[in-house]
């Protein structure tokens, strides 16, 4: 690990670019919460752009991710929960945990993010919470567009990763096509393996 320790910010705020791990969690989570607020309560049984998901299990996912994040910077194992309750509230349990240990946290302070870091898998978790943004967007007729640090540094992530990194289970789909009307965000979503549910 470098020398470098990432300290900010320790507190939730949105993230234009993301300048560093912590940044890229606590950013990530901020956009997704400012669109899981929109959500109504009759609307989280509908579908998403994720195979088989509703909003419930997509919000139910995200908060996983927000907890298998908390118990790896605990040194934890993670446990899936043996029952849930609304997944909206599992979120909000759950982000705030996060954000709660990253203040105690001492993360690797580089930027980029090497991957021979020990807090590598984390730039999964901080691009998921912004991912799933988009697909809740999708789900509410919300023509989404995320914000351009964000993408440079998500393209610039993913498309330096082999494959065999990305194209797996409960991960990626193999790369789309992008359609020729599709702006910066949906492109990428076809590279990642995703297309608008309108598509």
């Amino acid at each position: 690990m470098s020398n470098s320790v990432d300290t900010g910010p320790d507190r939730d705020q949105k993230v234009a670019t993301p300048q560093s791990l912590r940044s890229l969690l606590i950013g990530g989570m901020a956009l997704f919460d400012e669109r899981v607020a929109e959500v109504n309560a009759d609307q989280f049984g509908r579908d998403t752009t994720c195979d088989g998901w509703t909003i419930e299990d997509l919000v139910q996912h995200t908060a996983d991710t927000a907890d298998r994040a908390v118990a790896f910077l605990r040194g934890a194992t993670w446990v899936a929960p043996e029952s849930t309750g609304p997944a909206l509230d599992r979120w909000r349990e759950t982000s705030a945990a996060l954000r709660a240990q990253l203040k105690v946290s001492d993360l690797d302070g580089r930027w980029p993010l090497a991957d021979d870091s020990p807090h590598a898998k984390l730039r999964f978790h901080g691009c998921d919470f912004a991912i799933h943004r988009w697909d809740l967007a999708q789900s509410l007729g919300i023509d989404e567009e995320l914000p351009a640090g964000w993408l440079e540094y998500m393209n610039g992530f993913f498309r330096s990763l082999p494959d065999e990194a990305i194209r797996r289970p409960r991960a990626f789909a193999p790369e789309l096509a992008p359609a020729p009307s599709d702006g910066p965000t949906a492109r990428l979503m076809a590279f990642l393996g995703r297309r608008p549910l309108t598509s």
